[in-house]
């Protein structure tokens, strides 16, 4: 594959990851936007005969992928135990639960987790979806320097300094437009390669 192809196939599976952010359909765009981006991204690391690039825009997809599919877990479990708190049950049929049981009759088993274990449940899925996203940050970040490095485009140096701050910042809300930003900025980077390098 030409390098004047496979930055187009970056270039736009950047743009589909930004679309990603859209509330329903979200999933789809950056479903075809990773697999563009990687099939270009990996030509562009042969073509530079760096095989680091490619590894750490993986590395970094994989980790912000398990990140992610974490925290829905942890925010469907959370809705589920809401949502679980009276259940009924056929007359004569009984239940095994490790919870603490009240107000049985016939019908109903009102049940609930004690809150210092849903706390710590929290907390543990919390510190490992935080601990794998930052390490996906991490090599994101350095994928970005290795481009600008050997492409000599800085705009992937200032696209992975936004992502820097973006993550750092992303508690407060403003993060999230600077990793927007970043998007923007490393989508016009690979439209932005020479089709001929030195």
């Amino acid at each position: 594959m030409s390098l004047n192809v496979a930055k187009v196939l970056a270039g736009l599976g950047v743009i589909f990851g930004i679309f990603g952010y859209i509330p329903h359909v979200g999933w789809f765009f950056g479903l075809i936007g990773v697999i563009l981006f990687l099939i270009g991204i990996y030509n562009i690391s042969n073509i530079l005969k760096n095989s680091k690039i490619f590894k750490y825009f993986l590395i970094s997809i994989v980790f912000g992928f398990v990140s992610i599919v974490i925290f829905a877990i942890v925010i469907f479990a959370g809705m589920m135990n809401m949502l679980s708190e009276h259940v009924v049950v056929p007359f004569g049929q009984t239940m095994s639960y490790n919870y603490e049981t009240t107000d049985y009759d016939f019908e109903e088993v009102h049940f609930e987790m004690p809150l210092s274990s849903m706390t710590s449940n929290f907390i543990i899925s919390f510190i490992t979806f935080a601990g794998l996203m930052i390490v996906a940050v991490i090599y994101k970040i350095k994928a970005y320097r290795l481009l600008s490095k050997y492409l000599s485009l800085n705009i992937f140096d200032m696209a992975a300094s936004f992502y820097k701050w973006g993550a750092i910042l992303v508690v407060v809300m403003i993060g999230i437009v600077l990793i927007l930003i970043g998007d923007i900025l490393a989508a016009v980077g690979f439209f932005s390669i020479p089709e001929n390098l030195n």
